[in-house]
């Protein structure tokens, strides 16, 4: 098999793509791939030029099903440029001939809905006509309203409770499941354009791809394997020291990103 890890950083546009340079956070992920990648024998790609044509640069990390031109891998892992892989992380792709069309790790704002996210929400009077949005869970129903209600989330393998909704952080595409997105998958700028996900700037999720991503693979009937958490562990800031954590530890936020530069 012939397989490859892709990243990248776009310059300029959007809180997360800011920088006029690539940043320190950015670079520290990328050489922590770089030998991730070599030490399992599998190809590197990094890049910084768009190649999707895309409404914003998050988009960008639908490459894998946009560019004919890596289709001659078999398996893609799509990474973003602010998870960082230890040394002694297990190798991803020992999963790959297990996978359906897409494997990816359920998102941490999905599972962690508990008792105390709930009361802290409600101490800090957040809520959806004063800018605070999960748009995880309530753009669930924004989108389904704009696709005319005809479809419905499919429950999750590993939080059975729970809509299934990956977290596109870490996403490892079959070849099988790269075509046929790029067969059946709707437009990203309709999808980017039209959605009406709230009243204030602070809902406008529209320019992100995970909530695009999920939608089409549930519309389309994908095979989404769930992954284990230690392929993309969101709980940046329970690892100390970090460095000796044996999963992709993804650091979400501006938070995770500084803590990234410092640690490493």
């Amino acid at each position: 098999m012939r397989n490859l890890i892709i990243q990248y950083y776009l310059r300029g546009d959007g809180k997360k793509y800011k920088y006029t340079k690539v940043p320190e956070w950015a670079l520290v992920s990328r050489r922590s791939f770089e030998e991730y990648a070599a030490k399992y024998k599998v190809e590197y790609m990094w890049y910084e030029e768009q190649t999707v044509n895309a409404p914003s640069p998050f988009f960008e990390s639908l490459r894998p099903v946009h560019d004919n031109t890596l289709d001659i891998y078999d398996y893609i892992l799509y990474v973003d440029c602010d998870v960082y892989a230890p040394k002694d992380v297990d190798n991803i792709f020992d999963y790959a001939n297990d996978i359906g069309d897409v494997g990816g790790v359920m998102d941490r704002h999905i599972t962690q809905l508990d008792e105390k996210l709930v009361k802290y929400i409600a101490q800090k009077n957040q809520t959806f006509s004063n800018g605070w949005f999960n748009y995880e869970v309530e753009a669930h129903d924004a989108i389904r309203r704009h696709y005319h209600n005809w479809f419905q989330w499919k429950k999750s393998t590993t939080h059975p409770d729970l809509d299934q909704f990956i977290n596109s952080g870490v996403v490892l595409w079959s070849k099988k499941g790269r075509l046929k997105a790029r067969k059946q998958f709707k437009s990203m700028l309709e999808y980017h354009t039209r959605i009406p996900f709230g009243p204030t700037n602070g809902h406008q999720f529209q320019k992100y791809d995970q909530g695009y991503l999920n939608a089409m693979l549930i519309m389309n009937d994908f095979d989404v394997t769930e992954l284990p958490v230690r392929f993309n562990d969101q709980e940046w800031d329970k690892y100390r020291p970090p460095i000796a954590a044996k999963r992709f530890i993804h650091y979400t936020g501006d938070k995770g990103k500084d803590k990234l530069v410092h640690i490493y």
